[in-house]
């Protein structure tokens, strides 16, 4: 019972991180496409499930079972494109939920995306 309890308390810590990053994000003006942008949204809404190196172990995975897209996996970009990407952000799938951004900043997330993940790991 501790666990599971100490698994919502890390799942309400993690959404109350998003939702602060996303406040902070929102307040500096971030939105403008392009890779720094894109960085800085990822870090706000992705990183705390999807980790900073998009290896699907950020802080929040643990309340998913583990079951995360890993960006460093080169199985994922094979079927993956960037409109499925950017749908996935604007409309969640599965487990993951709908994030509040606009599509030209879902479009900023994926070229960060491809230019931290993708490239980095030869697929």
């Amino acid at each position: 019972m501790n666990i599971i309890n100490g698994l919502r308390k890390t799942a309400w810590m993690a959404v109350a991180a998003a939702l602060l990053s996303s406040l902070i994000l929102t307040a500096q003006g971030v939105g403008q496409q392009g890779t720094p942008a894109g960085e800085q949204l990822y870090r706000g809404y992705c990183a705390v499930c999807h980790g900073e190196r998009g290896d699907g172990r950020g802080i929040a995975a643990p309340s998913f079972g583990g079951k995360i897209a890993d960006f460093t996996n080169p199985e994922y970009w094979k079927k993956a494109d960037d409109k499925k990407i950017a749908a996935v952000i604007l409309k969640g799938q599965g487990r993951m939920p709908a994030q509040s951004v606009s599509p030209e900043e879902a479009r900023a997330i994926v070229e960060y995306m491809k230019s931290a993940f993708k490239g980095a790991y030869g697929s």
